[in-house]
């Protein structure tokens, strides 16, 4: 008898499937600690954003391969909050909410994520206040609210678009972030009675955004519109304006 030919065995494709989960938490020091785990499909996409995101500044920059890994993600979420398609401006804002009383603004501002009821640190308040919608709220002096005020843009649109079309991006020194990436920033600052005018206003995106605030830099717009940075250590650092169209060769 011939002997019987075995067929190939098949292994069965699995049926499991790595369900994608996040958990994080804040830490003391307002920190967001988590973990995750994406499945094949997820992490495909979520290493191709990082890939998009990550940013190299040039000869200057100093961060090692998990700090620009950190700050791609802070570029995904502030990009994903000034473009979606949900509630909000034509700029999406608020995008965050938060409440101040106005008696703290001049010295250090004092303020509370509406989402969350945290305080918010007074740099991330600083630079939200740059660039937002602001109502006014009447309160008696047990804190309940009377009146709801009208709001008001701290950069109006037609001002945003007027220094967008200077700046064509972030002009943060090394920063390659296009406008939908970017905020106004008030080179004097907008708490410190800094006015809302073409001269005190430049394009930065939001993750260096926050770092001048946070780093207390000090901005100074020249009138040919190059933007000069200075650092507490002294470093000096120049930025060219690059929304303006090329002029014609003689």
């Amino acid at each position: 008898m011939a002997p019987t030919s075995r067929r190939p065995h098949r292994q069965r494709p699995t049926t499991h499937r790595t369900r994608p989960r996040l958990t994080c938490t804040r830490a003391g020091d307002g920190a967001l600690l988590g973990r995750f785990i994406l499945d094949d499909a997820a992490a495909t996409e979520f290493e191709k954003a990082l890939r998009n995101a990550v940013t190299y500044d040039g000869d200057n920059d100093t961060r090692t391969h998990p700090q620009r890994n950190g700050d791609a993600i802070f570029d995904i979420a502030a990009f994903y909050n000034n473009n979606h398609t949900g509630d909000g401006t034509r700029r999406h804002l608020p995008h965050i909410s938060i409440s101040a009383d106005l008696t703290t603004l001049t010295d250090t501002p004092i303020a509370i994520n509406d989402d969350d009821a945290r305080l918010v640190h007074p740099s991330c308040t600083d630079t939200y206040l740059c660039d937002c919608i602001i109502h006014a709220i009447l309160r008696d002096t047990n804190g309940t609210p009377h009146s709801y005020g009208r709001s008001r843009y701290v950069v109006p649109r037609k001002l945003f678009r007027q220094i967008a079309t200077r700046d064509g991006g972030c002009r943060f020194p090394g920063c390659d972030r296009n406008i939908r990436h970017c905020d106004a920033h008030h080179i004097q600052w907008w708490r410190h009675q800094g006015t809302t005018e073409y001269t005190n206003l430049v394009l930065l995106c939001s993750r260096h955004h926050h770092l001048v605030h946070h780093q207390h830099l000090h901005l100074k717009l020249l009138p040919n519109n190059e933007l000069h940075v200075t650092w507490h250590n002294g470093q000096h650092q120049t930025s060219q304006p690059r929304g303006a169209p090329p002029k014609r060769k003689p």
